[in-house]
């Protein structure tokens, strides 16, 4: 991975994005984060990881949570901190994994994180708990119980005066930019995320060693994070939608229903691939990306 630093920032902001943090790829293992992407995004950014760039101005939230987690896992003191972890499945591959705190006295694994408060408000939690029962699976395979996950979110856009305003119209909204996350870790999440481990490294690895970027199947509209189609409901001589639907069908019954809309069109506006646009560091060299998206970029 190579950084660029267009608008002259601090050398330590580069610094910080060039550190090795154990994510730098290496034959046959496979991290636990890497695994929660989509096969496809995985096997692009390895193949591709010597000639990806990204500009340090493109890191700010990547710098700060390495200086959230430097800082709070020197602080804490209540078990083993920053603790490897390795394990090698029946399919040859190696599992790697660095878990944030493991809590001896409560046999918990433990987990800093930065967020955003939507994150809360949609419950968005998978991605965290597969993350943490690999950590809890590979922290019982030497010898550590694990009975629950833990993850301590630090919320970057949390705002007292979104609270007020929540609390006045009733709303949900975290009490404190600080929230955790509690997940009880039982004896099938552990078998299941074994199944999950062995699916997702062989399948990665299959894909790295595919003969081109086009021979790999693409990621699913739920793996891009697609928005889905909506419909517009437009007529002649405006340049705005009168409604727009979420269904062809809620479309053609808001126009049945509205003499206003007659000689109305529908247009369809497909949705949006959020992780494409702005996550995916191997977009260039993927064909559905240069297709669909490239000229928007």
């Amino acid at each position: 991975m190579n950084y660029s630093n267009k608008y002259d920032l601090p050398s330590a902001m580069v610094n910080a994005c060039e550190e090795d943090d154990g994510h730098k790829p290496e034959d046959g293992v496979y991290h636990v984060t890497e695994l929660l992407r989509p096969t496809k995004a995985a096997a692009l950014l390895r193949r591709h990881y010597n000639e990806i760039s990204q500009d340090v101005s493109d890191c700010v939230w990547l710098i700060f949570g390495k200086a959230v987690h430097s800082l709070l896992e020197k602080s804490d003191m209540t078990g083993y901190a920053e603790y490897d972890l390795r394990v090698k499945l029946e399919n040859g591959l190696t599992v790697a994994g660095r878990c944030d705190l493991y809590n001896e006295k409560e046999c918990a694994i433990e987990d800093y994180k930065t967020a955003t408060v939507w994150k809360l408000l949609y419950k968005d939690f998978e991605d965290w708990r597969l993350q943490g029962l690999q950590y809890a699976y590979m922290m019982q395979i030497k010898g550590h119980l694990v009975k629950k996950l833990r993850f301590h979110a630090i919320l970057k856009d949390w705002s007292a005066g979104e609270r007020k305003r929540a609390v006045i119209l009733g709303k949900e909204y975290p009490e404190h930019p600080i929230w955790t996350w509690e997940y009880d870790v039982s004896a099938a999440d552990i078998a299941s995320i074994h199944d999950f481990m062995l699916e997702r490294s062989s399948a990665e690895d299959a894909a790295i060693k595919a003969k081109s970027d086009d021979d790999i199947a693409e990621c699913s509209p739920e793996e891009r994070w697609n928005t889905g189609e909506r419909y517009a409901i437009m007529k002649e001589g405006r340049k705005n939608a009168i409604k727009v639907c979420d269904t062809l069908e809620d479309a053609n019954k808001f126009i049945a229903a509205n003499a206003s809309c007659l000689g109305a069109k529908i247009e369809t506006r497909h949705g949006e691939d959020k992780r494409c646009n702005d996550y995916c560091l191997g977009c260039d060299y993927c064909r559905f990306y240069k297709e669909n998206h490239k000229e928007e970029k």
